[in-house]
């Protein structure tokens, strides 16, 4: 699993972008402790918003 973050300047919005070698380990870290402790890590009001993406290309290994 890796990890990235993004900030939008106009929107004031953060975003984390995960990746995921497989649908196990997505699966496995959306059950985690990990996953469910982010809405209080970060003092967020409501759950993240949560969108799933295939991965339809890889550029580079």
């Amino acid at each position: 699993m890796q990890k990235f973050d993004s900030y939008d300047e106009k929107t004031g919005e953060y975003a984390g972008l995960y990746l995921s070698n497989s649908q196990g380990s997505l699966d496995r870290y959306l059950a985690s402790d990990l996953r469910s402790s982010i809405p209080s890590a970060y003092e967020l009001g409501t759950k993240p918003e949560i969108e799933i993406f295939p991965i339809v290309d890889v550029l580079r290994s």
